[in-house]
């Protein structure tokens, strides 16, 4: 089982695509693929490529900053997040991208 863990303001819906052209060439059928968004959701608007109507989440953040700079504040949440990902069992491996990556 690898876990699969999205960045800053984004969610496992989104990764899940933005992965796909890989997996579907190599991996997919080699592991588990377990998506997960954050239970953290999004203290302030996603980049501008994202679409507004997806609920938005993040590993830790800040309200009432820009985008650029919030993702690098608000590092009291992760260990609540942190859990949530450690609750999902034994994993072989994990796939983050930027925060998600951290």
């Amino acid at each position: 089982r690898v876990v699969c863990l999205h960045g800053f303001r984004s969610n496992s819906d989104l990764l899940r695509v933005q992965l796909a052209p890989y997996l579907a060439r190599s991996f997919a059928d080699l592991f588990e693929w377990v998506f997960v968004s954050s239970p953290k959701r999004a203290t302030g608007p996603a980049q501008a490529d994202i679409p507004l109507e997806f609920e938005t989440f993040e590993w830790w953040g800040t309200a009432d900053l820009p985008y650029e700079t919030a993702w690098t504040r608000g590092f009291d949440d992760f260990y609540e997040t942190f859990g949530h990902v450690t609750r999902l069992g034994p994993l072989d491996g994990a796939v983050g991208f930027s925060q998600g990556a951290a």
